[in-house]
Parts: C-alpha cells; structure tokens; sequence
C-alpha cells in the first residue's frame, strides 16, 4: 500500500495570475502536462493539493509560463524542509 502524498496549501494568486494571463487557458494546461483542462483549473482552484511530484512539476510549469515565482506556488514549507 502507497503512503498518501502530503498536501500542500497553494497560493491563491497563482490562479488570479494564471486567469490574467493572456496565454489561452486549454493551452497552458496541456503545456503543463496536465491530460484535462478541468483537472488544471480544479488543481488552481484547490486551496490545498497532493504535492505529488508530478503535480508540483505541473504547478512549476504553469508557474513559469504565466511568470509567477516558483517559491511562491506553495504557501507552505516543503515536508521534512528544516527551517
């Protein structure tokens, strides 16, 4: 049996930044990797997410097309980060 990814608080202005992009949405989501665009707009709209690898490449992605700082997507530290 698989341990449950942890789950992470994402920024909300990722998405605030994400819908003022001019880059057409459906584009921004399958450039990200993301299958769906309704699994791309449900991740942003999350208020938290599995930080599963894949997802959090995806968020990155998304992040560097729409030019949102890559330490900001999470509001939180990473699991196991020491401060």
């Amino acid at each position: 049996m698989r341990s449950a990814a942890p789950r992470r608080l994402l920024n909300p202005h990722l998405l605030r930044r994400v819908s003022s992009s001019n880059i057409n949405k459906h584009v921004l989501a399958r450039a990200a990797g993301f299958p769906f665009y309704v699994q791309f707009y449900a991740t942003l709209r999350s208020e938290r997410v599995a930080a599963t690898p894949l997802t959090v490449e995806r968020l990155m992605t998304v992040a560097d097309m729409v030019g949102f700082p890559r330490d900001e997507v999470f509001l939180d530290s990473p699991p196991g980060a020491t401060e």
